[in-house]
């Protein structure tokens, strides 16, 4: 194209004042992006170029001034103890993997810093010794949503674990003889804010056992179980439909309190009945299309969001496990049931064989929604097995002769003979 417009020299001119301004805007696009790298490109398009510029001017400042106060650090921290320049470096290139450090290690800086005898709150020093970014160190002990991910490590440590935790070469600037070392801190005031989010490690209950911790914490709305692995704390995306969740968990703990827990197909017809639309009342919901609650049967999207719904809440799909329990002398109860038909079998001319052939049967559910880790698993409701239509087929043993068929509807009553 600029070879195109060149061909006439009378564009000359203005070729090159398009070029010129494509470099200013390039420049200037640049200023807005180190100020402002949070933003997007359309956002950062309309703030003030010299605002902009002010703002980067003020950040290299403070970056040299951080560089001057890091250096007086790594000068202090020479005379007291001397180290070559491969440690300096290997500390230095610590900071570039600070993401990479579980809570429990994390937790090992804070402790470090928050103890007296240790950091006494240098947060320099700190970030010096365990590798760490200043700014990333000051996340951890100034937000809100971080306090509780490391208060149950915090609050359980001792110098002891600490000490074996602090570089080598930093170790021996500590005298273990003039320190405590089974002394732990106590954490300020301002750490232990309120929080919907709760969060329990192997330590935080000393006379509960690592399982009996866990259980708690999947039993227990709004708590959860850090293991000392654990790199990030998070609960993942929002949910997707949390009003059909909501109604979903509701039904669910409804039916498990009642004693007469929910089966799967009961739960697939409730959300059927409450979220199907027909398109009488109006377009279908989304939840309704993607699920297709509409296609008179169970579409694979609608068990597969049923089942991750109820795992992500700690309910599991079991089948029914309560049983009678064998007596322990059940050879003596055998022994005298047979006595008892032999008895009654004494002197008998007419004997009946039957069976029945089910024409419509409704089996009962055996499968129902309740709480993960429970052990016995049943329903309060009574329910006949054989519900349903029967035919009884019957013929007299001795004469061998076929007896008339009957009817039986619920196998408890309303016998109609054919």
């Amino acid at each position: 194209m600029k070879r195109f417009l060149l061909q006439d020299a009378s564009n000359a001119g203005w070729v090159k004042a398009q070029e010129a301004r494509t470099q200013i805007n390039t420049a200037s696009a640049q200023i807005r992006l180190q100020a402002y790298p949070e933003l997007s490109t359309k956002s950062r398009s309309s703030i003030d170029l010299k605002i902009a510029q002010e703002k980067v001017n003020q950040l290299q400042i403070r970056r040299v001034c951080q560089d001057i106060a890091l250096s007086t650090i790594d000068m202090t921290l020479a005379q007291l103890f001397p180290v070559d320049d491969k440690d300096i470096s290997r500390i230095r290139s610590k900071a570039l993997h600070y993401n990479t450090l579980t809570w429990k290690e994390r937790s090992v800086v804070i402790f470090y810093y928050l103890h007296p005898l240790l950091g006494n709150k240098d947060a320099e020093v700190t970030c010096r010794v365990f590798g760490v970014r200043h700014a990333t160190f000051t996340n951890w002990v100034t937000k809100h949503s971080y306090y509780p991910k490391w208060v149950p490590f915090v609050e359980f440590m001792t110098v002891r674990t600490v000490l074996n935790s602090i570089p080598v070469e930093f170790r021996a600037i500590f005298d273990e003889s003039q320190l405590d070392v089974e002394s732990g801190v106590s954490i300020p005031v301002q750490f232990r804010t309120p929080t919907t989010k709760r969060y329990v490690t192997a330590t935080s209950h000393p006379q509960l056992s690592r399982q009996k911790v866990v259980k708690i914490a999947k039993k227990s709305e709004g708590v959860k179980y850090l293991a000392t692995s654990v790199r990030t704390v998070s609960v993942g995306r929002s949910l997707k439909y949390p009003t059909e969740t909501n109604f979903l968990l509701d039904e669910v703990k409804k039916g498990c309190k009642s004693g007469n827990p929910m089966s799967r197909n009961e739960i697939y017809l409730r959300l059927i009945q409450q979220f199907g639309n027909d398109g009488i009342l109006g377009p279908p919901s989304e939840f309704c299309s993607v699920m297709k609650l509409n296609g008179g049967g169970i579409s694979p999207a609608l068990a597969q969001w049923v089942r991750r719904r109820l795992e992500g809440a700690n309910w599991s799909i079991r089948k029914e496990s309560v049983s009678q329990k064998v007596p322990t002398d059940w050879v003596l109860i055998a022994l005298v049931a047979s006595q008892k038909i032999r008895t009654k079998l004494d002197g008998c001319t007419v004997l009946i064989n039957a069976d029945e052939v089910f024409i419509k049967f409704f089996p009962r559910d055996t499968e129902f929604v309740v709480p993960t880790g429970t052990k016995r698993v049943g329903s309060n409701v009574a329910s006949d097995a054989k519900k349903g239509c029967t035919v009884m087929v019957s013929a007299e043993m001795y004469s061998s002769k076929v007896l008339p068929p009957f009817i039986v509807m619920t196998a408890t009553h309303k016998w109609h003979p054919c």
